[in-house]
């Protein structure tokens, strides 16, 4: 039964969507001023064209990945508004997200309590705070990827990846993909699962791998040429105008973007990395190889955000839970408790309290 884990640690999740509830009024208290982001102009203006309002500015390369515009321009139909809409739509995304998270490393490690820890990492991380109930679409891409992890897992553990689930497992992914690019990760992620995990022949692996191809490439052709057909925009316009955008990269905000990404965090991974190699478990780490490809995706956008690097999410979890396991094996609760608090409330000072352009001039200052 694939719900099974979920449903046997009922009071845990409940316990964990709880802290989700008080992160979420935290958020509201603290940020909701800052819900406006950048992007989120072009998000609202096209999902009110979509909800007809032919006075709207509607911006083409949001039309090509619609779905996550469908729910906003709705509410704008009924004059709820399309910001309201996005936030609803994340906040649905955000709660199932955190469920899921906890199973995959329930899964993983066999430890409810770092299950705990993890998705607490998960949903405080910098990146999620800032951006999972903001006027914007990085929740769904984040949920359809962790969405694909967990049914790979589920099909894997019941020996059921063949053509026929190989399909649907891309028409998922390319669904991921209608509401945010991101989603992009999980075809990343199914390649590195066939060829490190998967025990099937090679030639089976590349037809499984072709097949999940057709079905996630298919939604997304013709959501592309029903969109070409309205506005004569592409997928390659997309891309060229923000490959053109790469002038922007540089040392400094990869630093300062991979730092914020995961904060103190990166010393729980540090720590959990170590741990992982020294119980040798060889089936794990095969997993988590399959996981590197789509963590390193974010170097084909076209600024390297956090909230675009904040796709290595597993693994950032996985092992910085970890980390976490092994502070209070080799000191305690107390210190576990602490690294935990100090982790969620620096994330929380930076993420509410100044902005990204503010801790860059801080950076600048230092380095």
């Amino acid at each position: 039964m694939i719900f099974e884990n979920i449903l046997n640690n009922r009071k845990i999740i409940f316990i964990l969507l709880i802290i989700g509830i008080a992160n979420v009024f935290f958020i509201y208290f603290f940020y909701s001023d800052h819900f406006y982001r950048g992007d989120t102009q072009s998000y609202v203006e096209t999902a009110k064209w979509l909800g007809g309002d032919k006075n709207a500015q509607v911006y083409p390369y949001r039309l090509l990945k619609p779905l996550g515009l469908l729910l906003p321009a709705l509410f704008e139909k009924f004059n709820l508004g399309g910001e309201f809409g996005l936030q609803f739509q994340n906040l649905i995304l955000y709660f199932l997200s955190i469920i899921l998270i906890f199973d995959l490393i329930l899964y993983f490690y066999k430890d409810k309590f770092q299950a705990l820890l993890g998705a607490i990492l998960f949903l405080t991380a910098w990146p999620f705070l800032t951006n999972a109930i903001s006027y914007l679409t990085d929740m769904a891409g984040w949920f359809f990827y962790v969405l694909s992890i967990w049914l790979i897992l589920k099909l894997h553990q019941v020996k059921e990846i063949n053509p026929k689930f190989s399909f649907l497992l891309g028409l998922v992914g390319g669904v991921g993909f209608l509401f945010k690019e991101s989603a992009i990760a999980s075809l990343f992620f199914y390649f590195g699962y066939l060829f490190f995990i998967n025990e099937s022949e090679f030639k089976e692996k590349v037809k499984l791998f072709v097949v999940y191809c057709l079905g996630a490439f298919l939604p997304v052709l013709i959501s592309s040429v029903i969109i070409f057909m309205i506005t004569g925009y592409t997928f390659w316009d997309w891309f060229r105008s923000n490959w053109a955008g790469r002038d922007y990269y540089n040392l400094t905000d990869i630093l300062l973007n991979g730092i914020l990404t995961f904060m103190l965090g990166w010393l729980f991974l540090a720590l959990g990395i170590f741990k992982e190699f020294k119980e040798k478990n060889k089936q794990r780490l095969k997993w988590f190889l399959a996981f590197l490809l789509p963590s390193l995706n974010w170097a084909f956008w076209s600024f390297p955000a956090a909230r675009i690097m904040y796709v290595a999410f597993p693994l950032l979890v996985f092992w910085g839970s970890n980390g976490l396991v092994f502070i209070k094996e080799k000191i305690g609760n107390f210190f576990l408790a602490l690294f935990l608090s100090v982790y969620v409330i620096l994330n929380f000072f930076l993420s509410q309290i100044i902005n990204y352009h503010q801790i860059r001039s801080i950076f600048n200052l230092i380095f």
